[in-house]
């Protein structure tokens, strides 16, 4: 039996036990309804990529199954690379929900993992002021602040929100993500690297019109060239 058999196998086995030994009957019907398909077709068919996806959404809502719910995330994630290539924009739900799963595991080197992952893709397939684009940002962004990665959290809270004051206009006011919730993310980072002013300056910036977000933007050009000057020093140290 090859490799990807094995894996296939086992993961079967798995959804198997949750139809027979799951007490929710809504787990057994979901596990039941993914073998049922996978009998019918095969684990390559959208139908069962369909019946998966329901199982994997159910089992997100239980901490208690953990396990069970990485394992078949992954297998999901292997069955689509297989068919849809592993740069398919396609993948880029189910590489959001493994990032938000290893966080809550508080696995944050595997949740970088595929916050990257989900940046490429992105970045690849759609324009840069997309919201898949700066959605998957802000992860990364978010990730590598939690690993006590300043510089890079830094430049990716800069990107974003330079992004957000060139994608608004006066006559419209929708972002993907909000411009002030970026704002005070970025602000702690500096708070917590002892640039109390620049924190201060950065919270001064005001989006409520074009004469302000002009403002913004040059503060966030100030800032962006800042850490520029400050890597490079780290550098030459």
């Amino acid at each position: 039996m090859g490799f990807q058999s094995m894996i296939d196998a086992d993961c079967i086995t798995t959804i198997t036990e949750l139809a027979e030994r799951q007490e929710d009957n809504h787990f057994k019907a979901l596990a039941s309804a993914c073998l049922l398909t996978k009998d019918q077709y095969d684990q390559y068919h959208p139908r069962f990529w369909l019946a998966l996806d329901a199982l994997i959404f159910q089992l997100s809502k239980d901490d208690s199954h953990l396990d069970t719910l990485e394992t078949l995330l992954l297998w999901s994630l292997n069955l689509k690379e297989d068919i849809l290539g592993e740069k398919s924009l396609m993948l880029s739900p189910l590489l959001r929900q493994l990032v938000f799963f290893y966080c809550l595991k508080l696995d944050c080197h595997e949740a970088y993992h595929y916050a990257e992952r989900l940046l490429s893709i992105c970045t690849t397939c759609l324009p840069p002021r997309d919201q898949q684009v700066l959605d998957a940002l802000y992860l990364l962004a978010s990730i590598e602040h939690k690993l006590g990665n300043v510089r890079a959290a830094e430049q990716l809270y800069i990107r974003i929100l330079k992004n957000l004051t060139e994608t608004l206009t006066d006559n419209s006011q929708t972002m993907p993500i909000q411009f002030d919730e970026v704002a005070i993310h970025y602000q702690r980072l500096l708070k917590s690297d002892g640039r109390s002013q620049q924190a201060a300056l950065l919270a001064s910036i005001d989006i409520s019109s074009k004469q302000q977000r002009d403002r913004g933007h040059a503060i966030l050009n100030m800032l962006s060239e800042a850490l520029a000057e400050k890597t490079e020093m780290s550098r030459l140290d």
